[in-house]
């Protein structure tokens, strides 16, 4: 009998942990994304050779997902971000250096990096053809430039400041 109710009690929970296990389909339409560079447009980052799209979600207000395309030899220097950066390589050769660090990272096709936020570092497409990439922010994606001693270098405004 004690067999019979053990043998009962292990197909009960194979049955159940079967049920549980299956995947649940969802329609094609619901959470799927999708996005390919034809759909975009370039913008004008500010940065002298950088350009941008928006793949998704709104860099100025919160997590996005930008498509990178940095001119040959143009660079980004020192600066940080508030929020973790992550970098997927598409095509080109990007070299990223770390804040007092000598090593190097290249980011390339098939490439990825992640960033903490607030780590200092700098960039330069070395390749002679553009540097392309994904570039995903977790928050808003501010840019603090720094000097070489790592001190925050406020933004130059418009408006000169009147003279007193």
């Amino acid at each position: 009998m004690r067999r019979v109710a053990l043998l009962i009690a292990s197909c009960l929970l194979a049955a159940a942990w079967a049920q549980e296990s299956k995947p649940t389909a969802k329609p094609a339409a619901t959470g799927a994304k999708y996005w390919n560079t034809d759909q975009g447009k370039w913008s004008d980052s500010g940065m002298a050779g950088v350009h941008t799209m928006s793949v998704s979600g709104d860099p100025a207000k919160g997590p996005s997902v930008q498509y990178l395309k940095v001119d040959p030899g143009a660079a980004v220097g020192w600066h940080w971000h508030t929020p973790a950066e992550t970098l997927m390589g598409d095509s080109g050769t990007l070299e990223v250096q770390m804040w007092k660090s000598e090593n190097t990272v290249k980011i390339t096709s098939g490439s990825y990096g992640k960033m903490p936020g607030h780590m200092i570092h700098k960039a330069k497409c070395i390749s002679n053809e553009p540097c392309t990439l994904y570039l995903e922010s977790s928050g808003i994606f501010d840019f603090h430039a720094v000097d070489d001693k790592g001190n925050e270098l406020k933004p130059k405004s418009a408006k000169a400041e009147p003279k007193k």
